[in-house]
């Protein structure tokens, strides 16, 4: 291996725990805590409330009525910055990869990922870089090291806003899956199908050259990356107690 191509490896994989710990930071908890304790501030101060209802109310959670079942604006903030902070990890690592990546400039070496023994449908190293620390930092996001690997919530809008990037199409036919199946066989099994027709997709994307958007080229290491993808899923939502 040369020295070039050494360093980028290095690069890469140090960008991958960067980008698992990075995603660990529990954002949209930490926004829920800093709204917690402004409310208790307000209650030291004198303003007490009438009824047990109302300080459910006060602090996040439903009334007996069942009535307050929409997602705060904390709640939504938070969902937003995690968001954000996967997707910019990735856009990050792929910027930094890139720079340090040899034959960019010089042409050395063919720029691509390991994958491309599989197939000629192959992503440059900068993109296989990307693709996997999107993962690495939605990993982190559901199991925190920062919080004893216990995250709040299932965390979805990460693992979906990833999905609409680099494999969009895949994505809508997810939704249409799940939708589909919804009202028929439950939540639980919805999850499983839409998994499935997600993977599903993109395999099919790599081997008839479907069509992928502004996603990322299909072929072996997109599909691979799906299935890890689903397989995170599946063990946030239907292995895995919630938190």
């Amino acid at each position: 291996m040369s020295h070039d191509l050494r360093a980028s490896a290095e690069v890469t994989c140090a960008c991958w725990v960067g980008a698992y710990l990075l995603g660990s930071i529990p954002l949209g908890h930490l926004v829920e805590r800093s709204r917690l304790r402004h409310d208790l501030r307000r209650l030291e101060r004198g303003r007490r409330l009438a009824a047990a209802d109302d300080l459910r109310a006060l602090v996040g959670g439903s009334t007996a009525d069942g009535a307050s079942t929409l997602p705060g604006v904390a709640e939504l903030a938070g969902a937003v910055l995690d968001t954000a902070k996967v997707v910019a990890l990735a856009l990050a690592v792929l910027i930094i990869v890139r720079a340090w990546s040899p034959g960019v400039h010089r042409g050395l070496i063919p720029a691509t990922s390991a994958f491309g023994a599989l197939s000629t449908q192959v992503l440059t190293v900068w993109q296989s870089a990307s693709l996997w620390a999107a993962l690495a930092a939605g990993v982190g996001h559901l199991w925190p090291v920062w919080l004893g690997f216990r995250g709040a919530g299932q965390g979805q809008a990460p693992l979906l806003a990833i999905a609409v990037r680099f494999t969009p199409a895949g994505f809508v036919v997810a939704v249409a899956a799940y939708l589909a199946a919804r009202p028929i066989a439950g939540q639980r099994r919805a999850v499983v199908v839409s998994l499935i027709g997600f993977v599903a997709w993109t395999w099919a994307a790599w081997l008839w050259d479907l069509p992928h958007w502004w996603g990322s080229l299909p072929g072996p290491e997109v599909a691979v990356w799906a299935g890890v993808l689903a397989g995170v899923v599946a063990a946030r939502n239907l292995v895995s107690p919630r938190s």
